[in-house]
C-alpha cells in the first residue's frame, strides 16, 4: 500500500515538472519573436559563410593529394612489413630444417657406430680374412 502511494506521488510529481518545462519552452519561444524575415535574412548570411572560394578549392585539392600520397606510403610500407615479416619466417623454417637434417645426420651415424659394435661384438671370436 505504502509503495503504491509512493508511485502516485511520484508520478503526479513528475507530470507538474513536465507541464512546468512545457510552458517554459513556449513562453521562450514567444520571447524570440522571429519573424520570417530575420530567418531569411539569418539563412542568407549563413550562404555567404559556406560559399566556396578559389583558396578553399585549392586547400581541399592539396590535402586531397597529401591524403593520397600519404596512403600510398602507408600502403607500401605496409607491403615492405609484410615482405619482410615473410622473409623472417621463410628464414626461421630454413634454419629448423637445417638443424632438422644435422640431427638426423649426426643420429644416422651413431646408428652405424652402434651396428658396427654390435657385429664386433657378435663376431668376436671369429676371424675375418681378406684376399685380394
Amino acid at each position: 500500500m505504502s509503495t503504491l502511494l509512493i508511485i502516485s506521488i511520484s508520478l503526479i510529481f513528475l507530470i507538474i515538472l513536465r507541464r512546468k518545462n512545457l510552458e517554459n519552452y513556449f513562453n521562450y519561444i514567444n520571447k524570440m519573436q522571429l519573424t520570417h524575415d530575420d530567418t531569411k535574412s539569418f539563412c542568407k548570411e549563413l550562404q555567404k559563410l559556406d560559399r566556396t572560394s578559389n583558396d578553399t578549392l585549392l586547400l581541399k585539392k592539396f590535402k586531397d593529394r597529401i591524403l593520397n600520397k600519404k596512403e600510398k606510403e602507408i600502403l607500401e610500407l605496409q607491403k615492405e612489413i609484410n615482405d619482410i615479416y615473410s622473409k623472417r619466417i621463410k628464414s626461421d623454417i630454413k634454419k629448423q630444417n637445417i638443424y632438422r637434417l644435422d640431427f638426423n645426420e649426426k643420429v644416422n651415424k651413431q646408428l652405424k657406430v652402434i651396428d658396427m659394435a654390435k657385429n664386433k661384438i657378435s663376431n668376436k671370436g671369429n676371424i675375418d680374412i681378406n684376399i685380394n
